[in-house]
């Protein structure tokens, strides 16, 4: 793979990245969604998109679907407190208060 087609390779991910959060800022959710999806499949282990389409889930209460997206930004960036926090909402939300906890606790809020 040539340089050029390096640079695209990595910017295009980010450019479906920034629409969705521009998207999200105008309130078009559902519209940010495809792109957050689309920056994952150029580029699977793309963390902050993963933590982007969790939350984007999670505001449209599409708890469960969000779950493996923040799990996946933990996995990648173990130390990103803010998906272990949203992560114990989700499962606050969902009435799954031992993993509440246990998330919460993991992100040192309890």
């Amino acid at each position: 793979m040539d340089r050029d087609s390096r640079t695209t390779a990595l910017v295009v991910p980010h450019t479906h990245n920034n629409l969705a959060v521009a998207l999200v800022q105008m309130g078009k959710r559902g519209d940010a969604l495809k792109h957050y999806r689309r920056a994952l499949e150029l580029c699977p282990n793309y963390a902050e998109a993963h933590n982007n389409l969790g939350n984007a889930l999670t505001e449209l209460g599409h708890h469960e679907e969000a779950i493996p997206f923040l799990q996946k930004v933990i996995q990648l960036e173990p130390e990103l407190a803010d998906a272990r926090f949203n992560l114990g909402v989700i499962f606050h939300n969902l009435k799954w208060h031992d993993k509440a906890i246990a998330s919460f606790r993991q992100r040192g809020v309890i």
